[in-house]
């Protein structure tokens, strides 16, 4: 018995998937990612990262910008979950309100990324020539940039 070759698997992969889209059903999305423990688990991470920011206003345990001058750069205690920094901020607090802006950064990022790139493939495939090859072009250039810095 030969083992399978990845374009087997791929090609298999594409007839399961268009033979149950063609009888009306859709591959779950979550299943593949279940699967795994670690999959399992890093999407149970995830989220209650996610949740946990988006409720900072309810889960903070003090105010956000509130400080505890007796309680400069002192270790994690009960009063202080992760400690407090020099001026006596609570860490887990400034980690839960921070947090907000870093995932409404990284969605904003996603959301406009995602929309250059929808128009910009929509008019490099409606177009084609030169017009698909400088979208190309240039595509492949900024693919380029991380590597070179």
């Amino acid at each position: 018995m030969t083992a399978p070759t990845p374009d087997t698997d791929l090609a298999g992969a594409a007839e399961t998937t268009a033979q149950a889209v063609a009888q009306g059903r859709q591959r779950p999305l979550l299943r593949p990612l279940l699967r795994h423990p670690f999959g399992a688990v890093s999407l149970t991470v995830l989220t209650a990262i996610v949740v946990c920011c988006a409720l900072a206003r309810l889960i903070a345990p003090y105010p956000r910008d509130a400080s505890d001058f007796t309680h400069e750069l002192s270790g994690p205690a009960g009063a202080h979950w992760l400690g407090t920094d020099e001026q006596g901020r609570d860490i887990a607090t400034r980690l839960l309100y921070g947090g907000q802006s870093t995932l409404l950064a990284a969605a904003l990022a996603t959301v406009i990324a995602v929309a250059i790139g929808t128009a910009l493939g929509i008019v490099s495939g409606y177009q084609r020539g030169r017009t698909d090859r400088a979208v190309t072009f240039w595509g492949d250039l900024l693919l380029t940039i991380p590597v070179l810095v």
